[in-house]
Order: structure tokens, then sequence, then C-alpha cells
């Protein structure tokens, strides 16, 4: 695996099929987290530790970066990993931009931030 990336709720379907297409199973690891409190930050430490090569963790949700799953996960998800295995992993977050309401209104936004957000799980 060169990659992991978390997530949570019906983004995980579109990163399988992302994946998929891309041509990149066997490349790029999928874990669904959906119990998020409370943080369930061994398991994740325990399935993180099967990939020895990878050092780059990305959560990806379709929500802005204000909202949804990644303001908890910023605040808890850095500690339970630096403490199992300081300095080896570094969390990224790949969402949309920060908004008031979690829809853009627009399905022509609202697909090319789709297309921007799959594009940067897996770039």
């Amino acid at each position: 695996m060169t990659s992991v990336l978390l997530c949570s709720g019906k983004v995980r379907w579109d990163l399988v099929n992302k994946r998929k297409a891309a041509g990149l199973e066997g490349k790029v690891a999928i874990l669904g987290v959906e119990r998020l409190y409370p943080l369930p930050g061994q398991q994740i430490v325990d399935y993180l530790s099967r990939f020895e090569q990878v050092t780059e963790v990305r959560w990806v949700q379709d929500e802005p970066v204000n909202q949804g799953a990644w303001p908890f996960m910023a605040l808890n998800l850095p500690d339970a990993l630096s403490n199992a295995f300081p300095n080896r992993w570094t969390l990224t977050p790949v969402t949309r931009p920060a908004s008031s309401a979690p829809s853009v209104g627009s399905a022509k936004v609202h697909e090319s931030q789709q297309r921007g957000l799959m594009d940067a799980a897996f770039g």
C-alpha cells in the first residue's frame, strides 16, 4: 500500500469506486470509521500498523472542512496516532472548502467539488 484513506459514511463508496476506476486496488487502503465517539483510536492504530511504508494518512469527507467529522478527528486522532507511534504518520484532511452550509446549492459546483475531492484523496 502507498496510502491510507480514512472516512465515514457514503464517501467510502465513492472512494472505493474511484480506486477501482483508477486501478489503485492494492495500492490505496480505505478504512471506513463508522463509530466516531468514543474515538476508536486503538483500532485505527492497529489497522494502520499493517502498512509500515505508509507515512501519510488522509481523512476524507464530503462535508466542508468546518463541518462533519473532521473537526472532531483533528482534535483527537493525532494524539491517538502519536501516542502509539510518535512521528510516524501525518494526518491530512481532504474536504470541501469551509462553508456555512453543508451543500453548495448548485449541481455543477457540487460535481466539480466532488471531482476535486476524489482527485485530492488519491493525489
